[in-house]
């Protein structure tokens, strides 16, 4: 038995430390999306004196992904702390970066666009669509409105998964307390 629980341990260790260095990497990109793209954007409303709005699109755009990007570092150091399966650690490795990069990617393109991306696609329960056109908007908005889609399910796999992992690692440490 203790050698089984090695071997996991070890196999988890693994799995941490791709994951860690993972998303240490999307990190990093999006650290530099956020300074040169959403940035640069930001940057020209300044300059032009855009209107406040505009401005306040791309403030929004360069501060979000920027957090998204501190997001993934914070993910990536917590890793060792987490107790998870292969599963486990392959959801995550997909979920955090599918979360920061469509939050990301849909602040930059609501602000380009002017389009917030609230409206045109809702959540249904009718037969036969999850998803479903509410209202007719503009084709840009939809496409934003996806995009911001796709960051809710990795936010729901990513809280999932981390909510699993840390409860693991709790009830593994009150196992191991206790035959001490």
């Amino acid at each position: 038995m203790l050698l089984l629980i090695k071997y996991l341990y070890k196999m988890n260790e693994t799995f941490q430390r791709q994951t860690g260095c993972g998303f240490i990497k999307h990190g990093v990109a999006l650290l530099f999306f956020t300074t040169f793209v959403a940035g640069a954007g930001y940057m020209v409303a300044l300059v032009d004196e855009d209107t406040a709005v505009n401005q306040n699109k791309w403030r929004v755009a360069h501060t979000g992904s920027a957090t998204h990007a501190v997001l993934t570092f914070a993910l990536a150091a917590i890793c060792p702390l987490l107790t998870l399966t292969e599963s486990g650690w392959f959801t995550l490795s997909w979920a955090v970066p599918l979360l920061s990069w469509c939050n990301s990617i849909g602040y930059t393109l609501g602000a380009y666009t002017g389009h917030r991306g609230l409206t045109p696609v809702c959540m249904t329960l009718k037969s036969p669509v999850l998803l479903a056109i509410c209202e007719s908007g503009p084709p840009m908005n939809v496409v934003v409105n996806i995009v911001f889609v796709f960051a809710i399910f990795g936010l729901i796999a990513t809280m999932w998964v981390v909510w699993q992992g840390a409860s693991s690692s709790s009830s593994v440490e009150e196992k191991t307390i206790k035959k001490n």
